[in-house]
């Protein structure tokens, strides 16, 4: 459709660069069965979303080289696509890719159990908004406890805090987990609701590894 579609990042070896050679063998749409490498999720998944026309696909391998910021391109190829049927097929095959790639990828292990905080904690994420294109299938408290915090000054206690692992299957990209700190003011004789307030790290993992 005229426009980027996807990038994809991978390593190569410094001597496989050495040896010269002017190709790099890479399949964009692979068996299932057999692929065992992540680009393949995103160009499948790409080229189920263009537009069900032929089109003119463009493939531009550039390298950037560790510590630097200098980018140098290599080659570049095109062919051409139906995409006039056919496009629920690649969408299959992105999502086979997906899990398949991320299958030994888990949720954190819990270091602490406790089913009540664990409920309290999704109902926190369902009442501010967490749920929008994507809904939370599992909570995986991550500290041994909570964390105390008190006024500098006064030293008197003001909140607590603890994190935790929140995994979401979402409506476009298959499930992936947040890691978040959950925060509770401090009254004087309690403490209030939770609320989110720190976003970690963002991690992909297989649908199957979220419940």
């Amino acid at each position: 459709d005229g426009a980027e579609k996807t990038t994809h990042a991978f390593k190569m070896k410094w001597a496989y660069l050495k040896e010269g050679k002017t190709y790099l063998f890479m399949e964009i749409v692979p068996d299932p069965n057999s692929n065992k490498h992540s680009g393949p999720a995103k160009f499948a998944k790409a080229l189920a979303t263009v537009s069900p026309r032929e089109h003119t696909v463009k493939v531009v391998l550039s390298g950037l080289q560790v510590g630097s910021s200098f980018v140098r391109y290599f080659a570049e190829g095109q062919f051409k696509l139906d995409c006039t049927s056919g496009q629920s097929n690649l969408m299959e095959y992105a999502l086979k890719y997906r899990e398949k790639n991320l299958a030994d990828v888990y949720m954190p292990q819990a270091k602490m159990n406790n089913s009540g905080l664990v409920t309290s904690l999704k109902e926190t994420l369902i009442n501010e908004g967490w749920e929008k294109g994507k809904k939370v299938t599992q909570v995986v408290i991550t500290s041994n406890d909570w964390e105390i915090h008190r006024d500098r000054v006064t030293n008197k206690i003001v909140s607590r805090t603890i994190s935790a692992a929140a995994a979401f299957e979402t409506d476009q990209d298959g499930c992936k987990y947040w890691n978040l700190t959950f925060k509770q003011l401090y009254n004087g004789t309690s403490y209030g609701k939770s609320s989110v307030s720190g976003v970690g790290s963002i991690v992909e993992l297989s649908c199957a590894n979220a419940k």
